[in-house]
């Protein structure tokens, strides 16, 4: 059942440890397990079994590691983890005297690390969202229906990345938006495009860009997980427990992607990667879609509009040098670079109000008056209604997706947050400055 597949723990291994506890070592028997819940975090659950330990010696160690806070163990001779001790005990049991939990400091836990080239690196993802397009796959079934399963290639630069939805994908999905929680949405699997093996330190810039850009199509962070690298004879040479940064789901996110053309995603993460590895957008990039992320994922709109400024401020920076002013003209201007209409669109129709009754000339105008109300002292605006503060901050998201897409070079389609929102026609459209007739 579905329901099953949300916030279940996941087995990684069963294995024993040796935990080092005042300068000398005790074997445990551990069972290394990721939980969904309340966020996504290995967590590793020891006892000492009776056929193993006397009681006297289990009890003293367990008691040694409670009041110590931090503990040491070593799962295989080229694995050791450094670990809070959790607040979870048990004492007594069927086959053992006591038990509890630890927590690696650093997540997720490299176990494998061979000096080996990798040719395949294996992924799953937690919290994706659903997303169709011309790529997926029909399998025919037995009778009138088949089976469809989503999948979605990237490609960029020397890198070939192929994700696949896992079974009812779509109703897991819809499910979790509705419910909340977590759970392991798709698969993938990643490749050069030459067919050459490539190093660690090479994946690893791959990685910290796929799950930023992961992040950004389902606008908050999307768990990259369970990495298994292997070489050309699929022998696993480097291996993961765990998972990237990732959060639950609260509810429906708005985002910038078309649901149902997935095939978009891959002409976006070209020209993300291009930015992703250029010096002098790089830091850039990562930071501004780290707030605009935070921004998304915020219940505040107050908070949320924050973030969004600074993420905005960053980009304008970049775009046309140093920002200042209470207006906003540095912003409108950075917009007007990027071939984006500065003017408050139709669907924000509260703040189109408000801005006419405070002579706002734009947008970024509007937007930046009632950012320094929320942040400077003594606010010199009237109240501004919840309606109009998340149509300002639904605007501001707005911008900075479309900012980012002009940047990494797409011209196509997308999916417009604020019709959307409004409820007032077609949310997919053209970007802006598409050549193609809105």
């Amino acid at each position: 059942m579905l329901a099953e597949r949300i916030d279940r723990p996941i087995t990684l291994a069963k294995t024993t440890a040796e935990m080092v506890v005042d300068e000398s070592s005790v074997t445990a028997r551990t069972k290394i397990v990721l939980r969904l819940t309340p966020r996504p975090r290995v967590i590793i659950e020891f006892d000492f079994p009776r056929s193993e330990h006397d009681q006297a010696t289990a009890i003293g160690a367990a008691n040694r590691i409670q009041t110590g806070h931090y503990l040491d163990i070593r799962i295989s001779p080229s694995t050791e983890i450094k670990t809070l001790v959790g607040d979870e005990w048990r004492i007594g049991g069927t086959d053992s005297w006591c038990g509890g939990v630890l927590i690696p400091i650093t997540q997720p836990v490299t176990v494998v690390n061979e000096p080996s080239h990798i040719s395949r690196c294996k992924f799953v993802l937690i919290n994706f969202p659903s997303i169709w397009g011309a790529e997926d796959i029909h399998r025919p079934k037995s009778g009138i229906s088949g089976a469809i399963v989503q999948r979605m290639r990237l490609h960029a630069g020397p890198w070939s990345i192929e994700i696949k939805g896992v079974d009812r994908v779509m109703s897991l999905d819809i499910r979790m938006k509705t419910l909340g929680g977590s759970a392991i949405t798709h698969s993938g699997s990643i490749k050069r495009t030459d067919g050459c093996d490539f190093t660690f330190e090479e994946l690893k810039v791959l990685l910290d860009a796929l799950h930023l850009f992961l992040s950004f199509v389902r606008g908050s962070y999307c768990g990259l997980a369970f990495l298994t690298g292997q070489d050309s004879q699929r022998r696993t040479v480097w291996k993961q427990w765990g998972s990237r940064e990732v959060e639950p789901w609260r509810g429906p996110l708005s985002t910038w992607v078309n649901p149902i053309g997935s095939e978009m995603l891959s002409a976006v993460f070209d020209g993300f990667w291009h930015r992703f590895t250029d010096p002098v957008w790089s830091d850039t990039v990562s930071q501004v879609l780290r707030w605009y992320l935070r921004s998304n994922e915020s219940s505040e709109p107050a908070v949320g509009i924050i973030l969004t400024q600074a993420a905005l401020e960053r980009l304008s920076h970049s775009i046309k040098g140093p920002v200042s002013g209470a207006r906003g003209d540095w912003f409108a201007t950075a917009l007007q670079e990027a071939k984006i209409d500065p003017q408050i669109p139709p669907q924000c129709s509260e703040l189109i109000q408000l801005a006419s009754h405070h002579s706002w000339a734009h947008g970024p105008h509007a937007f930046v008056k009632i950012r320094n109300d929320f942040v400077h002292p003594e606010p010199k605006l009237d109240l501004v209604s919840a309606n109009a503060l998340a149509e300002v901050h639904c605007l501001g998201q707005w911008y900075i997706e479309l900012m980012l897409l002009r940047l990494f070079g797409y011209s196509d389609r997308y999916f417009n947050r604020l019709v959307n929102k409004a409820g007032q026609g077609e949310p997919i459209q053209h970007v802006p400055w598409s050549s193609c007739p809105a």
